[in-house]
């Protein structure tokens, strides 16, 4: 049951951002809004999507010692901290593309975002390494 609610969930905001997209994009060709507003809107709207999934990361029911044979207590440590990471990651490219100005978007983005990014992707390639060593020794 939760995995047809993820997919729809999932499905949802994959159609509100493709329909985000192509209002932007007729508003764009009929000189309704400028290139940067719908650069804006898209960031902003990205963050946003980075945040919903960064609050329902740590919700989803996996069985910690089943799956990985290691202390789930610390597992849910980390996976809440991968979507605390996530979540600032999502809130400061909210705030970037609201406030910062056009020209300097992408470079701050790069500097505010690029560390939070770093730290994410380790906690994931560290969950896969876990994930790898239990499947080997189970072999």
């Amino acid at each position: 049951m939760i995995v047809k609610h993820q997919v729809r969930a999932g499905l949802a905001i994959g159609a509100a951002g493709l329909a985000t997209a192509l209002v932007l994009h007729t508003l764009q060709r009929h000189d309704a809004i400028s290139t940067e507003t719908a650069m804006r809107i898209l960031g902003g709207e990205a963050g946003l999507g980075a945040m919903i999934l960064a609050n329902r990361l740590p919700k989803r029911l996996v069985p910690l010692e089943d799956e990985l044979n290691c202390d789930p207590a610390r597992e849910q440590m980390l996976r809440r901290l991968g979507a605390r990471v996530a979540l600032l990651c999502g809130l400061i490219m909210t705030l970037v593309f609201a406030f910062a100005p056009a020209a300097e978007v992408r470079t701050l983005l790069l500097l505010l975002s690029g560390p939070f990014f770093l730290v994410y992707t380790g906690l994931l390639l560290r969950g896969e390494w876990v994930r790898r060593r239990v499947v080997r020794r189970d072999a």
